[in-house]
């Protein structure tokens, strides 16, 4: 069944998007300490998480619909981990289309950007929905790992055990300077919860069960925002964590 909301989503990821860029780009410098101009930043950071979170969503519906038709359990989660393999591919090849265009140095093909981490995660996210036998087992493997990578965030930036990594390796974790735009920590969490709402949509076999399930989502959606937003009031439990980059209710 296609959901014709989700494409509606997807469509409005892609204008958040283009309005985040365009305004980085075009802006005088003047004018960027307006607080029109950080307004519209704050809506543009909305993109990204949105992109990873639908991202998620077509790993559940994807696979319960190959399962559906036939396909055994593994089969249909190994169709959506060589999707995440071609997304992966994807970024590396976007980076030398850059890299050529704009005579950038190499190390520039070694850059962590979205897609970079959208891939794995998106193949991590299907091993796992391949995995679990059962409804409730997926649902929990996602939350689980949906709160790992959030709430793992603020000490994997403060140890120093992965200093020892190369940069190009660790970028991927956290960041680093000249490699890192997008990290798995926390922003693969967006895929594994958007996989636990794909979970539960595509159990959804009837339109009214759909809306309820939908009016439940925008409810907790709505509650946990606020609670996201009282929590940040607080003092941190972690003792290295920033609201815009590594808190959890940043996450939230």
């Amino acid at each position: 069944m296609r959901r014709g909301y989700l494409d509606w989503l997807r469509g409005l990821a892609v204008l958040i998007m283009f309005e985040a860029h365009i305004l980085d780009s075009w802006t005088r410098l003047d004018g960027r300490g307006s607080s029109i101009y950080g307004w519209a930043m704050i809506l543009g950071g909305f993109g990204a998480p949105l992109f990873l979170l639908l991202a998620g969503v077509s790993v559940a519906l994807s696979a319960g619909s190959k399962m559906r038709r036939g396909l055994h359990r593994k089969t249909a989660s190994g169709a959506v981990v060589r999707r995440g393999l071609e997304i992966f591919g994807l970024a590396f090849l976007f980076r030398v289309q850059a890299m050529v265009v704009s005579w950038g140095p190499w190390r520039s093909l070694l850059k962590v950007d979205i897609l970079n981490i959208m891939g794995p995660a998106i193949m991590a996210a299907a091993a796992l929905w391949g995995a679990m036998r059962t409804t409730r087992g997926r649902l929990i493997a996602f939350a689980l790992a949906t709160l790992g990578l959030t709430f793992l965030t603020p000490p994997v930036r403060a140890t120093t055990i992965l200093a020892v990594l190369p940069d190009a390796l660790e970028g991927y974790l956290r960041p680093r300077p000249g490699f890192t735009t997008f990290t798995i920590f926390p922003w693969a969490g967006f895929v594994f919860g958007g996989a636990f709402v794909g979970v539960l949509l595509d159990e959804a076999r009837s339109a009214p069960v759909e809306r309820r399930l939908n009016t439940w989502f925008a409810a907790c959606g709505a509650l946990l925002a606020l609670g996201a937003v009282a929590a940040s009031r607080l003092p941190s439990p972690f003792a290295n964590s920033e609201f815009w980059t590594s808190s959890p209710s940043f996450f939230l």
